[in-house]
């Protein structure tokens, strides 16, 4: 009797988890961001996603390593993916220190060539994001996955989206 009390236990157990699994996959839809970069330009993700764009989110800091380990992978995927390569993807660079302003001096001394924000601080809760870098990838659908920790390839980023539905947008 024991054994079936304790395996039932366990069953309900799986279950529960099971359906908190499912819960939380099903909900795994991002809110819009509209954000104004470093330069004065005001991006939409929506309409970057409505437009069939792979939003990824780079939510860095500047005095951070790991996240300056990333740039020449995140380089590499703006020149393939970006405006100038197969325009497939944006990268919304996120500065998350509230503290520091060096922003541009950042973006001009490592040639950071898609948009930084100063005010990823102000989202960060939003995407529930307690550690740099962190990157939130993000289809047109407006499903995404997360990453946390430096990148050194590719696949660690684009890896992410290939479970993107294609041609399924929402407006």
């Amino acid at each position: 009797m024991k054994k079936v009390l304790r395996f039932s236990a366990v069953a309900l157990g799986l279950l529960a988890i099971s359906s908190v699994s499912n819960a939380q996959t099903d909900d795994n839809y991002t809110p819009n961001i509209q954000l104004t970069d470093i330069d004065g330009v005001s991006h939409d993700m929506y309409a970057d996603l409505d437009a069939g764009k792979t939003v990824v989110l780079d939510f860095f800091a500047t005095w951070c390593g790991p996240c300056i380990a990333s740039l020449p992978t995140l380089d590499e995927i703006w020149a393939d993916h970006g405006p100038d390569g197969d325009d497939t993807y944006r990268i919304y660079s996120l500065e998350m220190d509230d503290g520091t302003s060096d922003e541009a001096a950042f973006q001009s001394q490592y040639n950071v060539p898609n948009p930084i924000f100063d005010n990823g601080h102000t989202i960060a809760g939003t995407f529930n994001v307690g550690a740099y870098p962190t990157f939130m990838v993000i289809c047109p659908n407006r499903q995404y996955e997360t990453r946390v920790g430096g990148i050194s390839n590719t696949s660690q980023i684009t890896g992410l989206a290939t479970d993107c539905p294609i041609g399924t947008y929402m407006n």
